[in-house]
């Protein structure tokens, strides 16, 4: 168990954590590099501007726990709820670029401009989140829905495998690229020869 640890600009590298518990642990600013997180517990965690590149997160539990600002960088996830951390008015991150997101959930998140570039997603969901202006291009999506989310102004350029039911979403403004944008009218029934 880990209790009451204050990092402030740190580099932390090759760190790993299996089975742990993390309790009334702030990280501000810190540079997290190869680490693994997998089945460990945050209570009364922050992780605040921190940027995670090549780190491992599998089947973590939160509890009271806060991320803002955050940035993951070839990083991987498996079971990742981020609805479970609270943000206030900033994302719990500000982009995952290059990273590798199986079942994980986004709901009700404030995620606009936030850039997920080049993620591939697989089995996750958005569902009442604000992803406004975000960059969202060049991503994958298996299995992976977007459900009364506001995708105003969002870049979906060079993505694929998305489902977008755009008579529950907003999406004025939003770029997507052809032909993987046919797509959208799926929930219309509408057939293109």
């Amino acid at each position: 168990m880990v209790s009451e640890m204050y990092c402030d600009s740190d580099y932390l590298e090759g760190m790993e954590m299996v089975d742990d518990d993390l309790n009334d642990c702030e990280f501000d600013g810190c540079t997290f590099t190869g680490c693994r997180f997998e089945n460990c517990r945050f209570s009364n965690c922050s992780f605040n501007e921190c940027t995670f590149d090549s780190c491992r997160f599998v089947s973590n539990g939160f509890n009271g726990c806060r991320m803002r600002d955050n940035g993951f960088k070839d990083c991987s996830f498996v079971g990742m709820n981020f609805s479970a951390v609270r943000s206030g008015p900033l994302p719990p991150l500000e982009y995952a670029v290059d990273c590798v997101m199986r079942y994980c959930i986004f709901e009700n998140i404030p995620m606009a401009k936030v850039s997920l570039k080049g993620t591939e997603f697989v089995g996750s969901s958005f569902d009442g989140c604000d992803l406004k202006g975000a960059n969202i291009g060049g991503c994958t999506f298996e299995g992976t829905a977007f459900g009364n989310c506001v995708l105003e102004n969002a870049d979906f350029r060079g993505s694929t495998g998305y489902i977008i039911d755009v008579r529950d979403c907003k999406v004025k403004g939003a770029r997507f690229s052809y032909p993987e944008a046919l797509h959208l009218l799926d929930p219309f029934g509408i057939r293109l020869e």
